[in-house]
């Protein structure tokens, strides 16, 4: 191989390290952004690793990471950073009410699981509690 060829394997690493240290830093923001209106989401919300993954569009998670694409992401937090909190936060809820790997086709059966009052907390802190960010 020679020098040329090492050169743009070199520039393609720092390329791929720049803009993973950017997602880890845009998913860091809207973390810390989240945890301000919501403390008690403390544990949930600093429970993922962050993954830069091309395949999805622009972020998803496993319940362990969270996987960001880093163009999209970068592109939604410059267009509205508030979209990316609620993204997150949207994770987060998969996560705690363990619906994570199998989609839900019937939306009004998961709902009708839930207490009433859990919904109204969340529907407080979703929709009239708020701005995240």
């Amino acid at each position: 191989m020679d020098n040329q060829g090492l050169g743009t394997l070199n520039a393609t690493d720092e390329l791929a390290e720049q803009l993973e240290r950017i997602g880890t830093q845009i998913l860091n923001a809207s973390r810390a952004e989240l945890y301000f209106g919501m403390r008690f989401f403390d544990v949930a919300l600093s429970s993922f690793d962050y993954q830069m993954n091309t395949e999805v569009a622009p972020f998803g998670t496993d319940g362990r990471s969270i996987f960001y694409h880093p163009q999209l992401l970068g592109g939604m937090y410059r267009r509205n950073r508030i979209q990316v909190n609620r993204g997150y936060l949207h994770m987060v809820y998969h996560c705690i009410f363990r619906h994570i790997v199998k989609p839900v086709n019937n939306i009004s059966k998961v709902v009708s699981k839930i207490s009433r009052p859990a919904k109204g907390r969340l529907l407080y802190y979703s929709i009239l509690g708020g701005n995240f960010g």
